[in-house]
């Protein structure tokens, strides 16, 4: 159906959206599934893996929507990939630890899947210093010290990126 062009960009994307947002909610609304419930309030994992897949499929989604199909511009996919970071820090509080990981790797490469660069430096800097200070929060809050070892290499990372690209 892809092939033939019956299923477009545009149909891709919202149902990318739809089956993200399903798995968001299975993760918070699981338990309460008649049969099968009783799984989702035994083993945290399949709750945490179900977030933390429904933040992925976000992400690639909205990539998807910016870079390959032109759906939406640059701050339109900025805005939405900062709303996904902040979705997948309040799910981090409820689901733990590897939704917080889903969280700060989508969050240190938002600004890439937003497609801003060198030349959009002072948004893109603010972006990061807001960023890497939520992180720095969350892991306070949430006393994961290992978030903040990630959240100093992740702006490390981003650091020697911008070095890197305005010598060249």
């Amino acid at each position: 159906s892809i092939d033939a062009g019956l299923f477009g960009p545009a149909p891709r994307v919202i149902v990318a959206t739809l089956f993200g947002l399903l798995l968001i909610g299975l993760s918070e609304l699981g338990s309460k599934l008649p049969r099968i419930g009783h799984v989702f309030s035994e083993d945290a994992r399949i709750r945490q893996s179900l977030a933390g897949a429904g933040v992925a499929v976000l992400y690639a989604t909205l990539y998807m929507a910016s870079e390959l199909y032109g759906l939406i511009g640059l701050q339109a996919a900025f805005l939405l990939v900062i709303l996904v970071t902040i979705l997948a820090f309040v799910l981090s509080l409820r689901h733990g630890q590897p939704t917080a990981v889903m969280g700060i790797i989508g969050g240190f490469v938002a600004p890439w899947i937003a497609g801003m660069s060198a030349d959009n430096m002072p948004a893109l800097l603010a972006y990061l210093g807001v960023f890497i200070a939520a992180v720095f929060g969350l892991s306070i809050w949430q006393r994961w010290i290992w978030l903040l070892l990630l959240a100093t290499g992740g702006g490390a990372l981003w650091t020697f990126a911008l070095v890197i690209s305005a010598g060249s």
